[in-house]
């Protein structure tokens, strides 16, 4: 089931203004920013996972990176674990928490990660223990992508332009 915003939900929750556009796989409108921002809108993201070793783990393994440790912010009992950073770099970092009262997978929200070519990584994911739901494949002029799960049930992307 696809679950697409409204025009009025969009324009309450953002500043935008509409336009029309030629048919781009179904979808008729696109909106472009009014006020142009300095950074990418998505600044931080969160994957909930139920064992964070297991996660960090396979992270690690697929995307062939580095995780690190992160305080509780709060002392209220959730684990972190951190993805790599950079403060004045593009593009937005975040972590894996283990949270009680919240179960990993089944969520609706897709986080890509930047890849040079992602059938590199695509190739890592099932000996790290996930699954590939969808092979690498062409998503015309924007590049390429493919689809994957986690070993906690987490959808997760992979982007590369080429």
């Amino acid at each position: 089931m696809k679950h697409v915003l409204s025009r009025r939900v969009l324009e309450k929750i953002t500043t935008v203004e509409w336009h029309d556009f030629s048919e781009l796989n179904g979808e008729f409108m696109f909106f472009k920013k009014i006020n142009q921002m300095k950074n990418n809108p998505v600044v931080w993201f969160e994957i909930y996972v139920d064992d964070i070793s297991r996660a960090r783990d396979f992270y690690q393994t697929v995307l062939n990176i580095k995780l690190g440790d992160m305080p509780d912010p709060n002392d209220s009992g959730l684990q972190m674990v951190g993805f790599p950073m950079e403060r004045d770099a593009a593009n937005a970092s975040g972590a894996l928490i283990k949270m009680k009262g919240v179960k990993a997978g089944g969520n609706s929200t897709i986080v890509y990660f930047a890849s040079e070519d992602c059938s590199i990584e695509e190739a890592r994911v099932e000996k790290a223990g996930g699954e590939v739901f969808k092979k690498k494949m062409s998503i015309g002029k924007y590049g390429y992508m493919c689809i994957c799960k986690d070993t906690e049930g987490n959808m997760f992307g992979l982007h590369s332009r080429k």
